[in-house]
């Protein structure tokens, strides 16, 4: 069985190969952490409940049937964005984004958009899904992101007894050929005790007179700063150390202040409102960093931290990306759906358990690009 001609994609063989590329649909035109939900449900896209009888497009186990029509878009002028696939087959519900031997790869399954049902807790590969959107339609060059992995990476790197540098050297490859330094911000989503925050560190200019600042945003106040920005500051430190290595090191601060980074590292607790339910920690911590993303200036200063206003800490508008984000995700899924009509899938997720070949398991590659 091969495509379909209006470009979705029927099941293969499990030793049948395609390589091809598509567009998401218009509908893609909204954005993604900044939909209107109320102008959405007026057009094209009908909200899910858990509730078969309250909503027909939604199936017995809470799952959406019915996606945005193909010519349907939102009002917004940003482009959209393309979707590169490559598929070994559709016996497999995994969808990767970027390259699979990359850190920062997101691994997807159709049981991951559980965590979007009202009330769940984001899970890991759906908030590096949207951050890895955020970096392809938010265009900064000026920042660096990593995934929501890292930071257990980098407490696991300084806990480990035996050889730091060793450790640490193996540790690099997250931000391989990445200057951190030359950068004006590393977003560093924190998840620990079922709870997400978000560090951000600042970087001087040259001519500044001051280190680098760690900000904390923590919208219920679980996670120690304190804590957060010893880690933090020691993983610039050993950075650092790496970079003195090199005489020719062209340094990106003020000499006094880089032959002495350990001294002008400094931290700061952005007071915010607390949320108002349990679960919405990690919506909110996306939504900070969209808000920060746009309206951040090009190099933080003390008087910066003026930005993060009352207006600012908008939760009912973080709790609506909910329904933005699952929209986006079930038209990628839907791509890979057999043509048999609006039956539930045939997906047949794996085990992927440490030490398994993964490359033995048929996936569908999928790489965001903005044009």
């Amino acid at each position: 069985m091969g495509p379909k001609k209006d470009g979705r994609i029927a099941k293969y063989s499990a030793n049948h190969q395609l390589k091809t590329s598509a567009r998401l649909p218009k509908s893609t035109d909204c954005e993604l952490l900044n939909t209107d939900i109320d102008t959405r449900k007026k057009s094209t896209l009908r909200s899910c409940t858990t509730n078969p009888q309250e909503n027909n497009t939604v199936d017995s186990k809470g799952i959406c049937t019915e996606f945005p029509e193909e010519n349907a878009t939102c009002g917004s002028n940003r482009r959209h964005v393309s979707v590169h696939r490559e598929i070994t087959s559709i016996q497999s519900d995994i969808l990767i984004f970027a390259d699979r031997t990359d850190p920062e790869a997101v691994e997807l399954t159709y049981s991951d958009m559980k965590c979007l049902e009202p009330e769940g807790y984001l899970k890991s590969p759906v908030i590096n899904f949207c951050l890895q959107y955020l970096k392809k339609s938010r265009h900064r060059g000026d920042l660096y992101m990593f995934n929501t992995y890292f930071y257990s990476k980098l407490e696991e790197a300084l806990s480990t007894p035996g050889d730091r540098d060793s450790q640490f050297s193996k540790l690099r490859r997250w931000w391989r050929n990445v200057d951190i330094f030359k950068k004006a911000y590393i977003i560093l989503p924190i998840n620990e005790k079922m709870h997400w925050s978000l560090i951000i560190v600042c970087m001087p200019t040259k001519e500044g007179d001051s280190g680098p600042v760690m900000l904390h945003l923590d919208s219920l106040g679980l996670h120690s700063s304190q804590k957060l920005f010893d880690t933090v500051a020691r993983y610039l430190e050993a950075e650092w150390r790496h970079l003195q290595k090199d005489s020719s090191y062209d340094i990106p601060f003020s000499g006094m202040i880089w032959k002495r980074l350990s001294r002008n590292i400094k931290g700061e607790k952005v007071e915010m409102p607390h949320q108002c339910n349990e679960y919405d920690c990690g919506l909110i911590m996306l939504h900070y960093i969209d808000k920060f993303i746009q309206e951040a200036p090009e190099r933080f200063t003390k008087g910066s931290l003026g930005m993060f206003g009352r207006k600012w800490f908008n939760h009912e508008e973080a709790s609506q990306l909910r329904e933005g984000v699952r929209a986006r995700l079930f038209d990628l899924f839907q791509s890979a759906e057999e043509d048999d009509g609006p039956s539930e899938p045939e997906w047949h997720p794996g085990d992927h358990s440490e030490g398994e070949d993964k490359d033995a398991d048929t996936v569908m590659a999928i790489t965001l690009e903005s044009e």
